[in-house]
Order: structure tokens, then C-alpha cells, then sequence
């Protein structure tokens, strides 16, 4: 008669906290593979659509992926060459914002030494506010490092490549899947790999473009008001709310600080808050359940954790990387049976489960006690 071997609940915790170390360790070793090659992905499922409608006009699947290659790689290198060119002349403007801040807190220093009482003005005097050191930055090298934690040239080379022989190569790729992981039902899976790919492809080109329309309602709402920069701003304070919460708070607040600093009307930096304030209820409202719906949601709570993880692996490149990498994992829990209640935890949460149900306990579902 067979038994069934059971392990003690330490052992499996121990072989998944080492398989969880293992990971996260080859992750960090191997992080000049995985980074192009994910980012060469993400690209490549946006050009997905573009490339299938050149094939349907007869045109060979090499042409449309280098078609597509070169217009991606063309995109990006006019946004770089844009935010390079957005930053120097940002920091150009330093100097000036480091005087402003700096007689901001000379006033404040003066103000508590007029109003503060006398027997702790001595020590008010003695204060150093230092504001002018949160500006004191060279950023012409801190963009040459942002642009080095990627892996260094080798890596923008190597992303057109990938993209160009992910395009070619993706139906090989699809088939290498139901080869792998079909276990004798190829159907299931070849329908499965079909579902997710069709999700996964609506959703990293939803984001996009939710992303894109964000931006330019930003970028028309600070050349309304007369803001400097606003290409900077708007298309960074885009990028920043794919952040629950903390990404479009910071989003506003840095061009409102930078007008409060650079401009004298206090009505504008209100006018920045508000005017976020309205894009973002636009946007959660009409803009993403109508691009995006409701095929991939997650809850701020793993989006954030997310974020952390990734910034402690691979950076800023990793913080950008593991929130769609966090959507295809719970598209893929979704899909697969017993992977159901990983997929459950990385969603976004029902109002039933945002409040605990009261306790009962067996006295109150006993009724009143008998008097004797």
C-alpha cells in the first residue's frame, strides 16, 4: 500500500524561502540578459497589431518586423534625445531656483527670529535650514548615471535586435510554449497561450496609450499656465501614475513646486494641483476602463511592493519593468487552475473584503439566556 510522503510545514517554508532567494539572486547576477530581453518583449507586443496589419497587406513578416523595429527605436531615441535636452536646460535654470531657496529661507529664519519668544531666540538664531543643498546637484552627471544603470551601451544595442527577433520569431516562440507546457493537451494550452497573449497585448498597449493621453493633458495644462518645462513635467508626471497614490501626488507637486519657486503668482502652483487633480479623476473614470478595462486589475497594495522589489533588484529600470511583469504574472495565475488564488491576491480588492464581517460569537447566536 503507497502513502503519500508529507513534508512539515518549516520544510516547504524553507525550500520556498531558498527557491525565493535563489531567484531574486540570479535575477541580480543575470540583470544584463533579463533587462533588454523584457524590455526587447514589452516593445514587441506593442508592435504586435502594427506588424499584422503590414502581414495582411502581403508584406513579408521580415520587412514589417524591421519596419516596426526602426520605428520604435526611433521613438525612443526622440524621447531621449528630448529628456537629455529637457534636463540640461533644467539644470541650467539651478543656480537661479538655489537663490530663490535659499532667500525663502533666509525670510523664514527672519520671520521665527521676529515672532519667537525671548527665551528661545538664541536658539532660533543658531538654526541652518539648509534648504539650498536639496538643489545641489550637478545634473548633467546624474543623467549620465541614470543612463548607466541599465547595463551601458551594449544594452541599446541589443534591445533593437531583440525586438526585430522577437516580431520574427513569435509564433515559433507561441509553439515552443505548447510544446512545453501542454503535458498531452495541446488544445487547452495553445487556447490558453492564445488568451493570454490577446490579454497581455491589450493590456501593455492600453497602458501605452493612457500613458500618452496623460502626458499631453499634462503638458497642455503647464503651457496654459505659463510653466517652463512642461514637456519634462507632464511626460514624467505620466510616467509616475502607473504609482497607486504616491505617483500623481508627486506628479503635481513637482511642477507646483518648481512655479512656486520660479514664478510670483501663488495662484499657479494652486492652479497645478487642481488641474492634476482633474486629469487624474478623468483618467481613473473614463480614460483606463475605457482603454483598459477591467481585464488586469491589481490592488495598490502588490503594485507597491512591486515597485520596492524591483528598485532593490534592478533599479530604476526594475521599477519601471515590474508592474506589467506583476500584470502578465497574475494574467497567468488567472488562467491556471491552481494558480487561482495567487491571481485572487494580486487583484484589486471588492469592497466586501475591505472591512473584516463582525465576530459572532456562540453566546450572541444562542439567544437570550433562560431565567431560571
Amino acid at each position: 500500500m503507497s502513502t503519500k510522503n508529507t513534508y512539515p510545514l518549516y520544510v516547504k517554508a524553507t525550500v520556498i524561502l531558498a527557491g525565493i532567494i535563489m531567484t531574486i539572486y540570479g535575477m541580480i547576477v543575470a540583470k544584463g540578459i533579463l533587462v533588454p530581453l523584457l524590455l526587447s518583449a514589452f516593445f514587441a507586443v506593442l508592435l504586435i497589431p502594427p506588424c499584422d496589419v503590414l502581414e495582411s497587406k502581403r508584406i513579408p513578416r521580415s520587412i514589417a518586423a524591421l519596419l516596426g523595429m526602426i520605428f520604435i527605436t526611433f521613438i525612443l531615441s526622440s524621447i531621449g534625445f528630448m529628456f537629455t535636452n529637457e534636463i540640461r536646460s533644467f539644470g541650467d535654470e539651478l543656480p537661479d531656483i538655489q537663490e530663490r531657496i535659499e532667500q525663502l529661507g533666509d525670510d523664514t529664519h527672519a520671520s521665527l527670529i521676529r515672532y519667537s519668544p525671548e527665551f528661545i531666540k538664541p536658539r532660533v538664531e543658531q538654526m541652518d535650514f539648509g534648504l539650498a543643498n536639496l538643489v545641489d546637484i550637478d545634473l548633467s552627471s546624474a543623467t549620465l548615471r541614470v543612463l548607466s544603470t541599465v547595463g551601458g551601451l551594449t544594452m541599446y544595442f541589443l534591445i533593437p535586435i531583440f525586438i526585430y527577433l522577437f516580431l520574427i520569431y513569435r509564433d515559433f516562440i507561441g509553439v515552443f510554449m505548447v510544446k512545453a507546457f501542454s503535458g498531452g493537451d495541446k488544445d487547452r494550452i495553445r487556447s490558453l497561450v492564445e488568451k493570454v497573449k490577446n490579454v497581455v497585448q491589450s493590456y501593455i498597449t492600453g497602458l501605452f496609450f493612457v500613458i500618452c493621453i496623460i502626458a499631453v493633458l499634462n503638458v497642455i495644462l503647464l503651457l496654459s499656465l505659463g510653466i517652463k518645462h512642461a514637456v519634462l513635467f507632464g511626460v514624467f508626471s505620466a510616467l509616475l501614475n502607473v504609482i497607486p497614490f504616491l505617483g500623481p501626488i508627486l506628479g503635481s507637486i513637482l511642477p507646483a513646486a518648481y512655479s512656486l519657486l520660479t514664478m510670483d503668482s501663488l495662484w499657479i502652483p494652486f492652479a497645478v494641483i487642481l488641474g492634476s487633480y482633474i486629469i487624474q479623476l478623468f483618467e481613473g473614470n473614463l480614460i483606463t476602463p475605457v482603454i483598459i478595462g477591467n481585464k488586469v486589475s491589481m490592488n495598490p497594495l502588490s503594485t507597491i511592493v512591486a515597485l520596492l522589489v524591483g528598485g532593490q533588484i534592478w533599479g530604476l529600470v526594475g521599477m519601471i519593468l515590474f508592474i506589467p511583469a506583476l500584470a502578465i504574472l497574475k494574467i497567468l495565475f488567472d488562467e491556471v487552475e491552481g494558480l487561482k488564488p495567487y491571481g485572487f491576491l494580486l487583484g484589486s480588492v471588492d469592497k466586501k473584503y475591505k472591512t473584516a464581517p463582525p465576530v459572532k460569537y456562540k453566546d450572541q447566536d444562542a439567544g437570550p439566556a433562560s431565567s431560571a
